[in-house]
């Protein structure tokens, strides 16, 4: 009897984790070939092309480079489980190159 009942509580947790929808995955498809078709918020990752993250071990620093000016506000977080890991969303701050202003998110 307890053999069944821990079956149909496995059964019915299942069933909720489905219900929820996959995110994404790193095979199949929901896998990184697919991510810019699960959501209309995942578009961005059909843009890119071979992406991978830049070895700048071997530069110089330039000495006339412009200065670089970072403003960010204390701003209350809000903090979410996404199914996947935890995120923390909060406001944007800037970052400024010479005369240009970059949104930081």
């Amino acid at each position: 009897m307890m053999l069944r009942l821990s079956a149909i509580a496995l059964l019915g947790l299942s069933f909720s984790a489905v219900a929820e929808g996959q995110h994404w995955t790193y095979e199949g498809q929901h896998g990184p070939a697919h991510w810019s078709q699960l959501e209309a918020d995942f578009k961005e990752c059909s843009l890119g092309h071979t992406q991978s993250p830049i070895d700048i071990r071997n530069a110089q620093p330039d000495a006339k480079a412009p200065e670089l000016g970072f403003s960010y506000a204390a701003q209350p977080l809000r903090i979410v489980n996404n199914g996947h890991t935890i995120q923390v969303n909060e406001t944007a701050g800037t970052l400024t190159v010479g005369d240009h202003v970059y949104k930081l998110v």
